[in-house]
């Protein structure tokens, strides 16, 4: 359903999901904080986050991805009647439709084989303002060398080595190091678990650690053809095409799907990037398309580009962006939106 914005995509959404059951999931949180603010949405939803916006029973500083059952050998018993993310959980795996981000959508799908609160298939999943899906889910199953996405001891470590990769072979050695030192790593935190326990610090590593790895695993396995670039001390490595993972990442999800945005621009080639014209015959896929109900009049779109903001470019032009915002201040009297890319 390709509709502009001020159409009502959230409430015809809302309808479906009324009466079946369905996953609702979006990339924009901010969409997520209007349906639960709406008097005539919030009702039909339970909302689950991920775990580090509720707080541990046992330790309120702290969020549950880094609360008690994480950073110590401790199995909570009870976790079900005082863990709000748990209690959560459980509501939400009752209920007839849950609101989630695409982010906890396609990380939560990844536990259907370890967890026994796995959210599962539904019959409906809703994907709403996901123009841009393909690119979520190859930032989800990229592996990313930075100071962010490794301990930062290990990330010094392999710099040197980092800086000199200009070929494959050079780039499969890197990896190589870079999955051994992790590795150690993991097992130092194993023993430290049991007793005392791991710091904070050491949890959030050891978070970080397990998510590359998870990826690089994919990286490893996986029979597509992947890309890299290295560039500023950092690298990223990641698949050509994110359709050959959406039905593991995404599609799983739902028998059937809703798809809507004001920005599809194509939905063919929308189906064909997202691998569902793959996964769909051509008749059970339909692309409806509702025009802007604003007088074109109403909505003119007026070029006054005066050059990019760029980091590179920004100290050259951003007095000349300035010239140009003030000057249309002073022709519009109206309402007018100034977009400075």
């Amino acid at each position: 359903l390709s509709a502009p914005t001020g159409f009502g995509k959230s409430y015809v959404n809302a309808a479906f999901t009324s009466v079946i059951r369905s996953f609702y999931a979006t990339p924009e949180l901010v969409l997520i904080n209007q349906i639960m603010r709406d008097p005539y949405l919030k009702s039909r939803f339970v909302e689950i986050k991920g775990r580090q916006n509720y707080h541990c029973f046992h330790e309120p500083r702290r969020g549950v991805h880094v609360g008690v059952c994480v950073t110590q050998d401790y199995a909570c018993k009870e976790r079900f009647e005082v863990c709000p993310y748990w209690i959560q959980k459980t509501r939400a795996l009752n209920a007839q439709s849950v609101l989630m981000s695409l982010a906890y959508l396609i990380s939560e799908g990844q536990t259907e084989d370890v967890s026994g609160t796995y959210l599962g298939t539904r019959d409906l999943l809703v994907l709403d303002e996901s123009h841009n899906i393909e690119e979520q889910c190859l930032n989800h199953i990229s592996v990313r060398i930075t100071p962010f996405t490794i301990p930062h001891e290990i990330y010094n470590k392999i710099r040197p080595q980092l800086r000199k990769v200009k070929t494959e072979n050079q780039l499969r050695e890197l990896l190589g190091t870079i999955e051994a030192r992790l590795e150690t790593v993991m097992e130092q935190f194993k023993n430290e678990s049991e007793v005392p326990g791991l710091s904070l610090k050491q949890t959030e590593e050891k978070q970080k650690i397990e998510r590359y790895l998870a990826n690089y695993e994919i990286y490893k396995s996986s029979h597509s053809e992947w890309v890299w670039e290295a560039a500023k001390e950092q690298l990223l490595l990641q698949p050509v095409f994110a359709k050959e993972f959406m039905e593991q990442l995404v599609w799983k999800r739902g028998e059937y799907y809703i798809i809507s945005s004001a920005t599809i621009l194509d939905p063919q080639e929308y189906m064909e990037t997202t691998g569902l014209a793959e996964l769909l015959e051509e008749d059970e896929m339909c692309s409806l398309q509702v025009p802007s109900t604003f007088p074109v009049q109403n909505r003119p779109i007026i070029d006054a580009m005066v050059g990019p903001l760029s980091k590179q470019e920004l100290k050259h032009n951003i007095d000349k962006a300035i010239l140009a915002v003030e000057e249309i201040l002073r022709k519009e009297r109206g309402n007018v939106a100034i977009h400075c890319h």
